[in-house]
């Protein structure tokens, strides 16, 4: 699928576009659950989509698992901050995870008995863990780029149907959609081709940039219009 060492040399001689790159997708990427968290927990709601939290926690508990494997096989300076990032993301995300079955059943099941809204939850999750374990087995996926790059997709693409059904901005802020669309729907985004190139650079991956940039823009116009709503309501 790519090239290993290819990519490690790129890592190891990296360029001022791969640095740049990774650092919007890891500051965006925080701003995006840190936000979600404190926003859920000033509202009291669940901030983030659940679908959203069950993938990334699948994806980036099992990365913070292989410690091993990062740390020690691979044993590169790039894949050790990322493993050190995912550590600290599993924290967060384990959070929201708690915010939704804090917070969730009352707005979106509150005639469902808790223990078919926490088994609906946990059944989510299982399927997130055996549904990437899935994917990494039938993928030539060593260092995890598309897995990686997964998760920009689902940071994204659960964001429109989500405040759709919400219909309101409860829980949610500008900070969080601004960075969806700089981040994941946008310039973070251009670390994947930066990392590899063979795999990423062709008109497949720039047509999902293009699809992931509308949707991102779509959510911040759709949360726009309920703040501005709930602004201008007596």
């Amino acid at each position: 699928m790519y090239d290993v060492q290819a990519v490690l040399d790129r890592i190891n001689e990296p360029s001022i576009p791969l640095l740049v790159f990774t650092a919007i997708a890891w500051v965006t990427g925080f701003v995006q659950i840190v936000q979600a968290f404190r926003c859920g927990r000033s509202d009291r709601v669940p901030a983030a989509p659940i679908g959203m939290t069950a993938f990334l926690l699948a994806h980036d508990g099992t990365f913070a698992l292989h410690a091993d494997y990062w740390l020690h096989e691979v044993d590169v300076w790039y894949f050790s901050i990322f493993w050190v990032g995912m550590v600290v993301s599993v924290g967060i995300e384990l959070m929201l995870v708690r915010q939704y079955l804090a917070f969730g059943q009352p707005l979106l099941a509150p005639d469902l008995p808790r223990w078919m809204f926490v088994g609906s939850y946990l059944l989510l999750q299982a399927f997130a863990f055996v549904g990437l374990w899935w994917l990494q087995s039938v993928v030539d996926d060593p260092l995890r780029l598309v897995s990686l790059a997964a998760t920009q997709v689902v940071a994204v693409v659960f964001l429109v149907p989500w405040i759709l059904a919400r219909g309101n901005a409860r829980g949610q802020s500008r900070a969080f959609a601004w960075a969806t669309v700089l981040g994941p729907g946008g310039f973070a985004l251009g670390l994947f081709p930066s990392l590899s190139p063979e795999l990423f650079d062709n008109a497949h991956f720039w047509a999902l940039c293009a699809s992931l940039m509308s949707l991102s823009i779509a959510y911040l116009l759709l949360l726009e219009h309920h703040l501005r709503r709930d602004a201008a309501a007596p």
